[in-house]
């Protein structure tokens, strides 16, 4: 039997090298490593020069210390990140009240909703390989996401009469390329960390403008797959180790600084956020935890999963808003909608043989009684248009086309 002067011994003589002292003495290492730990708490060898004091000391040091960053490490939660970090709440806030009042006026068409995502904010995609796929890069980034806000707001003013309480904004993950490939990272035009800080700053000039033009503005954050610091995804602690949350975060804290109370946030610690508008339940995820595969009959599927399994927590919801996917559907059977991207075709859905999508995203209207009243588009691209010569045109019997 190995006794704890034996193991104190050889502990020393090999550098404290537990591996090589249980070799030395022919015995297993997690043998050694029991009898090592209980001669090392009980037993005090001569030490007349006082250096095994010493290292025995260094060694409860290191001990205590890995106890220690161990212990933080799991007690860094959202709620910690929260509220020691970005001096936010502890909870997200609830809807404001002018989201949950039913009255309406005559002529009035809703409070729109404008659905953001997908922006992989620093991706690079490059027109060389094929010639088909059109260039995406910060520059056009910038440039479409201005064109978001300034058409989606021409839009709401503009073309629809009535006026409204507020506006709401998705922003439905995968605002940033983020580093979960290597050809991704290699190719991004900054470093992620970099995008964080330069995303952030538009938004937060586009949401104020928004916020002084409808004279509130409600937004609702879910976070994506592509900005995750792990390898893989996670189901435990996913919110603190996605810089998409880390963005949201950013953004709140910032207009808490100014003061700025005509914007709310919802910023959930889990992948998805239930928020009601008038009387429509909405419920807002980023699509990789659908369940299901995709296509139309994929996303189907996996919003009347996602709608049974809310409705067994006792929440009804009406709509499931998507993101993901980079292709606009509106799926009104089952109560889904999907947005497209601002970044359109990629090299990945090239390869895929996707069907190229336009860079759009998603406007509609929520009445307070009739839910949702109309939903368009938001195109985002600038392409020349012709000019028709006529405003409706059919074929006539002899070939040709009839004009008016």
């Amino acid at each position: 039997m190995l006794s704890y002067q034996d193991a104190l011994t050889a502990y020393y003589e090999h550098g404290r090298n537990k591996t090589a002292a249980a070799a030395s003495l022919g015995v297993p290492r997690t043998t050694f490593r029991s009898v090592l730990d209980v001669a090392l708490a009980t037993n005090q060898p001569p030490d007349p020069d006082g250096s095994r004091t010493k290292t025995l000391t260094e060694d409860r040091i290191r001990h205590l210390q890995t106890q220690l960053k161990s212990r933080s490490r799991n007690e860094l939660t959202t709620e910690y990140v929260r509220s020691q970090i970005f001096e936010l709440a502890l909870h997200a806030p609830t809807p404001p009240q002018w989201m949950l009042e039913t009255r309406s006026r005559p002529g009035q068409a809703g409070t729109p909703t404008l659905q953001i995502s997908d922006l992989h904010w620093g991706e690079t995609i490059s027109p060389d390989d094929l010639s088909v796929v059109k260039p995406y890069n910060l520059t056009t980034a910038k440039d479409r996401l201005e064109r978001l806000f300034s058409r989606g707001v021409d839009l709401c003013l503009n073309h629809v009469s009535g006026g409204s309480e507020g506006l709401v904004i998705v922003l439905g993950g995968d605002m940033l390329s983020g580093d979960n490939h290597e050809e991704i990272t290699e190719s991004n035009g900054e470093y992620t960390l970099q995008s964080v800080f330069n995303l952030g700053d538009h938004l937060f000039d586009a949401i104020q403008w928004c916020a002084d033009t409808f004279g509130r503005v409600f937004v609702v954050c879910v976070y994506g797959n592509h900005p995750r610091t792990t390898e893989k995804p996670r189901h435990k602690g996913s919110a603190y180790t996605n810089l998409d949350w880390l963005l949201y975060n950013m953004l709140e804290r910032q207009f808490k600084r100014t003061g700025d109370d005509r914007v709310q946030f919802l910023i959930p610690n889990h992948p998805d956020a239930i928020y009601r508008l008038y009387s429509t339940m909405y419920l807002a995820t980023h699509g990789d935890r659908l369940g299901s595969g995709g296509g139309v009959a994929g996303i189907d599927k996996g919003v009347r999963r996602i709608k049974a399994q809310y409705a067994e927590l006792g929440h009804k919801i009406d709509w499931v808003l998507l993101h993901h996917f980079h292709d606009r559907m509106f799926l009104e059977g089952c109560g889904g909608i999907v947005n497209g991207s601002p970044k359109g075709l990629d090299e990945y859905a090239r390869d895929k043989r996707f069907l190229p999508r336009p860079a759009e995203q998603n406007l509609w209207w929520t009445h307070p009684k009739h839910g949702i009243t109309f939903l368009t588009k938001v195109v985002l691209t600038d392409d020349p248009t012709t000019t028709p010569d006529s405003w409706v045109s059919w074929p006539n019997k002899v070939g040709g086309v009839k004009r008016t």
